[in-house]
């Protein structure tokens, strides 16, 4: 009777071994999700709402693009003082992430009806980047929750605070 309760538990120990090796591998996530957001009207800005890259891992990598000729600005900044920044700025917020991992796609909703100004001139950013078409930034999530009181963080897209926002989109790196 040892014998065979031995066998299988020995015969289960390699089945749970083998199915965690293949989630590991072969049925695991992909290590990066990109998330695109891209709008008729955008408004001057295209924000994340609080709380969405903390969803995307230990680091966010996000990039944002537009017309030629036209700078580009990327920043993360405490919720309160982006709020602050916008007031009734037209701006779209990205509000979460649907879809399935292999095809995700943005929510997002248009809030606001006004201009805003120019957010390369505001001393708000936590981390910053500008670019001729483009500019990306790769954010640690890992400080976030010192934030929390300051309803997190979120991360913004840009133009000159007039023209049309510059769309975005947002690897999600996943720890390994």
């Amino acid at each position: 009777m040892r014998g065979l309760l031995a066998r299988l538990l020995l015969v289960a120990g390699l089945g749970c071994a083998i199915a965690g090796a293949l989630l590991l591998t072969v049925f695991a996530p992909p290590a990066d999700i990109e998330v695109t957001e891209e709008s008729a009207d955008p408004g001057v800005a295209v924000v994340s709402a609080p709380g969405l890259l903390e969803l995307s891992g230990p680091t966010a990598r996000v990039r944002a693009s537009a017309p030629a000729g036209t700078d580009v600005f990327v920043g993360v900044a405490r919720a309160v003082d982006a709020r602050a920044w916008l007031a009734d700025a037209r701006r779209t917020e990205v509000t979460g992430v649907g879809g399935t991992p292999a095809e995700p796609t943005a929510r997002s909703r248009v809030l606001g009806g006004g201009a805003a100004a120019d957010p390369r001139t505001a001393d708000i950013w936590l981390q910053s980047s500008t670019g001729a078409t483009s500019a990306e930034l790769t954010w640690s999530t890992a400080g976030d929750d010192d934030l929390a009181d300051a309803g997190g963080v979120v991360v913004l897209a840009a133009t000159d605070g007039a023209a049309g926002a510059a769309t975005g989109e947002q690897d999600a790196e996943r720890p390994e």
